[in-house]
């Protein structure tokens, strides 16, 4: 799991299409869980912020069931 408190220096990348897949399949567990799984699963640092705008660009809820 990452730090999210941490202060570091981010680097602005494009959005994928795996990471949109992430935010899509995982989006009823939050931004912090699918920040966490970008990280697993494709090594991309995106913060939960980051995440939430994204998934609002997607029309996607990121409601926790």
């Amino acid at each position: 799991m990452i730090d999210w408190d941490e202060g570091r220096e981010l680097v602005r990348l494009p959005w994928t299409e795996d990471e949109d897949d992430v935010i899509r399949e995982l989006s009823h567990k939050g931004a912090v869980e699918i920040a966490d799984e970008n990280w697993d699963r494709l090594g991309i640092e995106r913060t939960p912020h980051s995440v939430e705008c994204r998934a609002s660009k997607l029309h996607r809820s990121l409601r926790k069931l």
